[in-house]
């Protein structure tokens, strides 16, 4: 065989090969991002902000690699507030079409509506404690978003960095809930961003691709969040007074019966990068 023969060989399997890759990709992701760094009556959280955009980055970077496009909207600071954030659900359920993924972070303070500890709520920059119900994004707030958004796809993710955001159950209606902490934990900060958040993100950068296959899956995900939160507060927290404490935070991952473990969350190169070796004699 001829070199150029051997060549076209080569240029036509590099072909069908990122063409079969291409055809993997998902449609659109729709994303929306919220950091609320100011609640009245609560500590500020600067870091929310920063968990907000640090999403909506990640999840840009997957345009052209696990999603054909990636469109979201985020939300921070004194934007973050009960009527933007409805408004913002609102609208991807308008935009979203089927076949498309969407994701939803919600960074912030979490709590309980009044004495109902199954009672979730997410309270944002202008939440006020006299008028709770009417200020906060109640867990029914968002059931009711959800199921709309079922209507149009089964691909909803919910990211909690939230105190409390184990009480946020919404797999009955087609939601798969990453939750920082159980129900009865808080959320802690780490560098740059919250500590479920940093997790998160190394996961989806490329640190949970244990077997190395430029995917990471659902599982992967959850076995290295939470490998990875346990290393770090396995460190304990010195106090200001010399004293040492131990944290506690545990993510929770709550899925459908519908999701499987090998569902993609993430890829790590472009379809059409990548060495093919082709043997011609």
């Amino acid at each position: 065989m001829s070199r150029f023969k051997g060549f076209s060989i080569i240029v036509s399997v590099c072909l069908i090969c990122a063409g079969s890759v291409r055809a993997q990709e998902e449609k659109v992701l729709r994303y929306l991002a919220v950091g609320a760094s100011e609640s009245p009556g609560a500590a500020p959280l600067p870091l929310a902000k920063h968990d907000a955009l640090s999403f909506a980055r990640t999840w840009q970077a997957q345009k052209g690699k696990l999603y054909q496009d990636v469109k979201g909207e985020v939300l921070v600071a004194q934007y973050a507030t009960r009527a933007n954030i409805l408004a913002g659900l609102d609208r991807l359920i308008r935009q979203t079409a089927p076949g498309d993924t969407v994701a939803i972070t919600l960074a912030g303070h979490g709590s309980f509506l009044g004495d109902r500890t199954t009672a979730w709520i997410f309270t944002g920059a202008d939440y006020s404690p006299l008028h709770v119900r009417q200020t906060s994004v109640t867990a029914d707030d968002l059931r009711e978003k959800f199921v709309l958004l079922q209507r149009k796809t089964s691909r909803i993710f919910l990211f909690l960095d939230s105190c409390r955001a184990g009480a946020a159950h919404f797999t009955d209606v087609g939601c798969i809930v990453f939750a920082g902490c159980r129900s009865s934990e808080s959320c802690y900060d780490h560098i740059g961003n919250g500590l479920f958040t940093f997790a998160v993100l190394e996961a989806l950068e490329g640190r949970a691709d244990v077997n190395r296959d430029g995917i990471v899956t659902l599982a992967e995900t959850e076995a290295f969040v939470q490998r990875r939160m346990s290393q770090i507060l396995r460190d304990p927290r010195r106090l200001k007074d010399g004293r040492e404490v131990y944290l506690s935070q545990h993510a929770i991952f709550l899925t459908p019966g519908t999701a499987h473990a090998d569902l993609r969350l993430s890829v790590l190169r472009t379809p059409t990068t990548g060495t093919i070796l082709v043997a011609a004699k």
